[in-house]
């Protein structure tokens, strides 16, 4: 809807051609759409009672779990490769994944 739209300009480019997935046009880019597909799948993982007994170990995750998407960003800025969209789609669940798990180990010990 309309209102989906404005909001979603709050924080994503949203350029077109990123904007679509299997003919659908997103309100999001499809990083932005994977990264909060990725939050819901990490919230949902909480349940589990995931919980990372170090600091260094919820580093050491949320490294490994936003590297895909860093290198992607890099590579692509550099001019060195071009990215698609389910490549995108992935780096960002993976990375939105990161977020809940970690904050939870922040909040907890923090």
């Amino acid at each position: 809807s309309g209102v989906n739209m404005k909001l979603s300009k709050l924080f994503c480019h949203r350029l077109p051609e990123r904007s679509v997935l299997l003919g659908i046009k997103l309100p999001l880019c499809t990083r932005c759409f994977g990264f909060f597909l990725g939050i819901l799948v990490g919230l949902l993982t909480l349940l589990f009672s995931i919980i990372f007994k170090t600091k260094i170990r919820a580093i050491i995750f949320f490294l490994l779990m936003n590297s895909p998407l860093i290198l992607d960003g890099i590579t692509q800025y550099l001019n060195l490769r071009k990215s698609n969209n389910w490549l995108r789609l992935f780096t960002g669940i993976l990375s939105g994944i990161s977020v809940p798990l970690v904050l939870r180990y922040v909040l907890y010990f923090v």
